[in-house]
């Protein structure tokens, strides 16, 4: 009964705009089924191909082949060019926020191996808000299929009515490699790459190109 009241009040306060909700999606939704990456799958409860036996051995109702490889999640419908209901890292909330001021530091990469990014997040709304600011790599030169971008990583703050924040996350070499499925390693090509920051995956509010 505790928790229930708890959980009542929390929504009372929220629907009340005394608490401002933060929260972000962590996965996509489609604005149909049929853009889904599991269109066309068969429920467990039925055999997933006509060689399946009604009775005994069922195992090969879960040989599901997951046609997306690695195009999982908000990846596939960039991939696709498929524009979702929601992107991954949408959220509500009763504010509003402006990404200004995107610096990018790779004087260091050559010797530790990492770069420096940071930007200016400010609460340009009524309310006081929690933000959770995504930063994303493009590989522009990249020799094998690779995702449109990767999410390398977040922070997330609060930030007050009318107040700006500067945020800044470190990359490190590894977050400009990817796996390579012929050479079984990690692999690092140098080149181009795009540092895009934002609220979500779809909006990238800033972006700079950077060369390493």
């Amino acid at each position: 009964m505790v928790s229930r009241a708890i959980g009542q009040v929390a929504l009372a306060e929220i629907l009340s705009g005394k608490i401002n909700p933060s929260g972000k999606l962590p996965f996509t939704i489609e604005k149909d089924f049929k853009d889904s990456p599991g269109y066309g799958y068969e429920p467990g409860d039925r055999p997933m191909n006509k060689n399946a036996p009604k009775d005994g051995d069922r195992s090969k109702i879960y040989d599901v082949k997951y046609n997306e490889g690695i195009f999982v999640g908000y990846r596939w419908y960039e991939k696709k060019k498929i524009e979702p209901l929601f992107p991954f890292g949408f959220g509500i909330s009763y504010t509003q926020f402006s990404y200004t001021n995107l610096q990018v530091n790779t004087t260091n990469f050559n010797k530790s191996k990492s770069v420096t990014v940071s930007f200016d997040v400010k609460n340009t709304g009524t309310v006081d808000g929690t933000e959770v600011a995504q930063l994303y790599v493009e590989d522009q030169h990249s020799t094998i299929e690779r995702p449109v971008k990767e999410l390398k990583g977040f922070k997330k703050e609060f930030i007050k009515q009318g107040e700006t924040k500067r945020i800044t996350l470190q990359l490190s070499k590894h977050d400009f490699e990817y796996w390579h499925p012929q050479k079984k390693e990690w692999t690092f090509e140098r080149g181009k790459f795009i540092i895009g920051v934002g609220g979500s995956s779809a909006e990238m509010e800033l972006n700079k190109p950077i060369i390493l």
